[in-house]
């Protein structure tokens, strides 16, 4: 598996939206995830390679899109050959979704005995919002001298404005932990 090291976050000190050009930052286009392959992030890279112990960001994005709650004991219980076809499936299309949540709620019942659990699915949730840069990750990337200009998180990927959100979501005993997984936000496919 390869990882890279890649910033999109802009130090308000050092460059300003003027001067942002694509040659003077790092930051990939908008990947494919509508190919069946796994995306991690370099901060889930402990994790990972170890039989993807704990659920990737790349798994919660799809829990949210089919209304699958996954706890952490039901993903231990599962095959690392299950959970890698978690990560690598298809969930774009209404039709992905539906296979995906009946993959999940089948693999889920087997290992607990157990129905597994309703989400909510958010309709409009503000990671798919690409006109409006939510006001929780702008105050959030204050706190650190940081900025993203509507550009830039229009560029994004939904799975990056994805797990930004979550990341400012963060507990508050893990709020000094968001800014070292913003650094390692940009993805990249499993090979």
């Amino acid at each position: 598996m390869i990882f890279r090291d890649l910033l999109f976050f802009i130090k308000q000190e050092t460059m300003t939206e003027e001067n942002i050009t694509l040659e003077n930052y790092p930051f990939t286009s908008v990947m494919n995830l509508e190919k069946d392959e796994a995306v991690y992030f370099k901060f889930e890279e402990d994790f990972v390679e170890e039989n993807i112990r704990c659920i990737p960001m790349c798994v919660r994005f799809k829990l949210d899109a089919c209304g699958i709650k996954l706890q952490l004991r039901e993903w231990s219980k599962t095959s690392v050959v299950e959970r890698n076809k978690l990560a690598e499936m298809n969930c774009i299309t209404d039709k992905a979704i539906r296979k995906y949540r009946s993959y999940l709620k089948h693999i889920i019942f087997n290992h607990t005995g157990k129905e597994a659990t309703e989400l909510l699915i958010e309709q409009n949730p503000a990671w798919n919002n690409v006109y409006e840069i939510p006001q929780l990750l702008i105050e959030k990337l204050k706190e650190f001298d940081w900025i993203i200009s509507l550009r830039q998180w229009r560029e994004l990927s939904n799975l990056q404005r994805f797990v930004l959100m979550k990341l400012c979501n963060l507990h508050s005993a893990n709020c000094m932990l968001f800014p070292q997984f913003t650094v390692f936000i940009v993805p990249t496919a499993s090979s």
